[in-house]
């Protein structure tokens, strides 16, 4: 019979938390409460919550992590189109790669729902936001590589199976992963223009914090408006 959370939801306790649980037993309990904390359902869901995880572990190139969470998100509801739209946001901020890595995560959805992921063709386009100082910069010294990739980041930011706003928590989140104060700042802001509150930004923190560690945290303080606490679900 499983005994932690982890056997639980993932029906056998992965490599990586059986080593940690016989290293350093308390320790593991700790992480578990933790997790928990982390995970629950508030101002984001437990799906989201999950799907944030398959992107920033796509942008990093870290499998395991991607392919367990990959598979909870899909066990908390996920569909193969939002599995699919997590990983294609992660592109902006770390290139194919992230496809790359990430392709595996959307043949476990598609494998669970028992067809494709299908992606709408034509998608809504965004409304006209002010452009980031590197895309004018862009613009200016190579015309043709900003229109093709400012094409790319309006089809990969639209509103689809995922609101754009939940499309940029993701990149927040791969950013405050990474470190990275000018991504985390840029998105953050378009995150709050399409309806995103501190509660969103410090969840999004802090399921970071779980695959990328407390520094995760450090980033996101200045871009919130008060002092902020996760929402509780019901």
């Amino acid at each position: 019979m499983p005994s932690d959370a982890l056997e639980l939801e993932y029906g056998a306790l992965p490599p990586w938390a059986q080593a940690l649980r016989a290293a350093a037993p308390r320790f593991y309990e700790e992480y578990l409460a933790l997790r928990a904390e982390a995970l629950r359902d508030g101002a984001l869901s437990r799906k989201e919550k999950d799907l944030l995880l398959v992107g920033v572990n796509a942008a990093r190139r870290y499998r395991p992590s991607m392919l367990g969470h990959a598979r909870l998100a899909v066990k908390w509801g996920a569909s193969p189109e939002e599995v699919a739209e997590t990983i294609l946001v992660a592109i902006l901020s770390r290139g194919i790669p992230s496809w790359m890595e990430g392709m595996e995560a959307v043949r476990i959805a598609e494998e669970a729902a028992g067809r494709p992921a299908r992606l709408d063709p034509a998608p809504h386009v965004a409304a006209t936001e002010p452009k980031p100082g590197w895309l004018e910069a862009l613009e200016e010294r190579s015309p043709t590589a900003a229109l093709h990739y400012g094409s790319l980041r309006t089809r990969l930011l639209c509103d689809g199976h995922l609101p754009r706003r939940f499309r940029e928590l993701v990149l927040v989140a791969i950013n405050l992963a990474e470190g990275y104060e000018p991504g985390i700042r840029l998105h953050a802001e378009n995150a709050r223009r399409h309806g995103a509150t501190d509660a969103h930004l410090v969840e999004t923190a802090l399921t970071a914090v779980l695959t990328a560690g407390i520094p995760a945290w450090f980033g996101i303080e200045p871009c919130l408006e008060r002092a902020a606490t996760p929402a509780r679900g019901p």
